[in-house]
């Protein structure tokens, strides 16, 4: 798995990263107003890219 989109609620969220670290991730994505400080330092700390409230559309037209 190269990336895991998470749209879920924040409060949730935390689980979904936990997993995403262990199949091996790549990188995690977590969508418009799905924060969670914890998670994505978590996440950086197990060598995975980590974007947090952010739209990869929205970010995609920026180019």
């Amino acid at each position: 798995m190269d990336v895991v989109d998470c749209f879920v609620n924040s409060k949730l969220v935390g689980k979904v990263v936990d997993e995403a670290i262990d199949i091996g991730a790549k990188a995690v994505w977590l969508q418009l107003d799905v924060i969670d400080h914890e998670a994505v330092a978590r996440a950086i700390d197990a060598g995975l890219i980590a974007i947090m409230d952010r739209c990869p559309a929205i970010e995609y037209r920026k180019k």
